[in-house]
C-alpha cells in the first residue's frame, strides 16, 4: 500500500524567480527503496529536505497513507512517523557534545518523558536496544559519539530513527566516508527495515550502489523529474540520459 505521496513540490532558490525544484511528484510504498539519482546540483537533498520541513517549500502537498498532512518542520515530519538522516551527518546528524545514549534519544522526548520530565531508566534501556541491535561498537551508550568511527556514528544517527518508530525514512547519502565493511552492514540494516514495511527513500551519488539497493527510482536534473524507471527496466545508461536530460 501507499505509504507516502509528494505532489507539485516547488522549492525557492535564492535567486528571484527561479526554484530549485520544480513540480516534483512521487510515490512510495509501504516496504520500497526508492531511490533518488541525479547529477550535484540537480536538487535531490533540497526535495527530501523539503518534503521533511527542514528547509521551505513554495508550494507541494503531502499525503500518508493516503491522507493529506501539513508538514512545515522537521517536528511535523516526527509527529508523522518520518525521518531523515541528513547528507552530513558531522552537521545535523548528531551532537558532537553528547554521548551516544543522548544521541540515540533525540528524536524520542515524548516517548522516554513524562510532563516534560526525562526517564532516564527508560531513556537507557531503549537506547541500548538500538545500541544492540544495530552492532555499535562501542564500550558502551555513555561513549562520546566522536570517539566513534565514521561508520558507527552512522548506525548511531539510523538508531536514533529507529528508537522513534519511524514509518518513512529518508537516507541521504548514508554510506558516504565510511569503510567497505560498515556500508555493508549500513545495506543490511536498510534491507531489514524495507522487509519491516518501512517507507524508503536513498539518495546516493554512487550511481552502481543507488541501482543494487533500490527498487525503482526517478532522476532528478536541473530540478525536474527527468525519468521514472522500474529495477527490471532500468540501466546505467538510461539513468545517466535522464541524468544530463537527454531522454
Amino acid at each position: 500500500e501507499e505509504a507516502l505521496r509528494v505532489e507539485n513540490f516547488s522549492v525557492p532558490s535564492s535567486i528571484p524567480g527561479k526554484n530549485i525544484i520544480d513540480e516534483a511528484s512521487f510515490s512510495l510504498k509501504h516496504g520500497e527503496i526508492l531511490g533518488i539519482g541525479g547529477l550535484v546540483g540537480a536538487g535531490r537533498s533540497e526535495l527530501i529536505n523539503a518534503v521533511f520541513g527542514a528547509i521551505k517549500k513554495e508550494k507541494g502537498e503531502v499525503f500518508i497513507d493516503g491522507k493529506p498532512v501539513k508538514i512545515n518542520k522537521p517536528t511535523d515530519a516526527i509527529a508523522h512517523k518520518m525521518g531523515l538522516l541528513t547528507e552530513d551527518r558531522r552537521a545535523s546528524g548528531y551532537v558532537g557534545t553528547m554521548n551516544l545514549r543522548e544521541n540515540i534519544s533525540l528524536a524520542s522526548f515524548k516517548e522516554i518523558s513524562k510532563r516534560g520530565f526525562l526517564n532516564k531508566i527508560k531513556e537507557k534501556k531503549a537506547t541500548k536496544v538500538q545500541f544492540d541491535a544495530l552492532n555499535v561498537r562501542a564500550p558502551s551508550i555513555e561513549t562520546n559519539v566522536l570517539n566513534l568511527s565514521g561508520g558507527n556514528q552512522q548506525k548511531v544517527v539510523l538508531a536514533k530513527w529507529l528508537m522513534s518508530d519511524v514509518h518513512i525514512l529518508f537516507l541521504d547519502e548514508p554510506t558516504r566516508s565510511i569503510d567497505v565493511g560498515a556500508k555493508v552492514e549500513i545495506y543490511d540494516i536498510i534491507f531489514e527495515l524495507a522487509k519491516k514495511g518501512v517507507a524508503i527513500v536513498m539518495i546516493s551519488s554512487e550511481l552502481p550502489e543507488l541501482l543494487a539497493v533500490c527498487d525503482r527510482f526517478i532522476v532528478l536534473a536541473q530540478g525536474r523529474i527527468r525519468g521514472k524507471f522500474s529495477r527490471e527496466e532500468v540501466t546505467e545508461e538510461l539513468f545517466m540520459k535522464a541524468a544530463t536530460n537527454i531522454l
